[in-house]
C-alpha cells in the first residue's frame, strides 16, 4: 500500500469515501432516536420538504471485554474505544441516503465535544453539500490514533481555526476539495 493511500484512508476524505458504500442492510422499526451524550461531528440536513434535521455522530464505538485488549488498563476489563473517524463515516453515510431529499446539508466539527451535544458549539463546517450535488470538504482535517481510539487532530484543528475563518472559507470554496 502507497503511502498516500494510508494517509488518505486516515483523513475526512477516506471517512467520505467509506461512507459511500451501502451499509449492511437491517430494518429497524423503533419511535425511539438515540441521541449520543458527546459526540464530535454535527450533521444539518435541510430538507425540501422544508424541514430540517440534527444529527450527531456516534462516536463510542466499541466495548471489549477480553483481557488482550485491555492495553494500559489492567485493573478494567471493560473499556470504551471511541471511534471518530467511524462517526463521521455514518454521518456521511446518512447523507448519501438522502441525497436527492435535500437542499443542503452541512456537517460541522467541535474542539469542545467534552461539553456534550448540548453546550458543544459545532461551528467549524468540514462539509458541505447543496441540491446540485456540489461537495465541499475540507483537506485539512486529519485523525490520529491514541492507543485504541481514533480521533480528530484537534491540535491541528485549533491553529487552522486560528488561522482561517473556516465558515468563510466554506462560503467562497477555498482550500476545500470539491469531489
Amino acid at each position: 500500500m502507497h503511502i498516500s493511500q494510508i494517509l488518505d484512508e486516515n483523513s475526512l476524505n477516506g471517512a467520505f469515501k467509506k461512507g459511500q458504500k451501502n451499509p449492511r442492510s437491517y430494518d429497524k422499526n423503533s419511535e425511539y432516536q438515540y441521541k449520543p451524550e458527546f459526540s464530535r461531528f454535527k450533521a444539518v440536513v435541510w430538507f425540501k420538504d422544508g424541514k430540517t434535521r440534527y444529527f450527531y455522530s456516534f462516536d463510542n464505538a466499541h466495548v471489549y471485554r477480553d483481557p488482550k485488549h485491555i492495553g494500559s488498563n489492567p485493573g478494567n476489563k471493560r473499556i470504551v474505544i471511541v471511534d471518530e473517524f467511524e462517526g463521521a463515516q455514518k454521518l456521511f453515510r446518512m447523507i448519501a441516503k438522502f441525497r436527492g431529499k435535500f437542499k443542503n446539508a452541512y456537517i460541522y466539527t467541535t474542539i469542545h465535544k467534552e461539553f456534550g451535544t448540548k453546550k458543544a458549539n459545532y461551528n467549524i463546517p468540514i462539509y458541505k453539500e447543496n441540491i446540485n450535488g456540489t461537495i465541499l470538504m475540507a483537506n485539512n482535517l486529519q485523525m490520529i490514533s491514541d492507543n485504541l481510539n481514533s480521533l480528530v487532530n484537534i491540535k491541528s484543528l485549533i491553529l487552522d481555526c486560528k488561522k482561517e475563518n473556516f465558515l468563510e472559507k466554506i462560503n467562497n470554496g477555498n482550500s476545500y476539495s470539491t469531489l
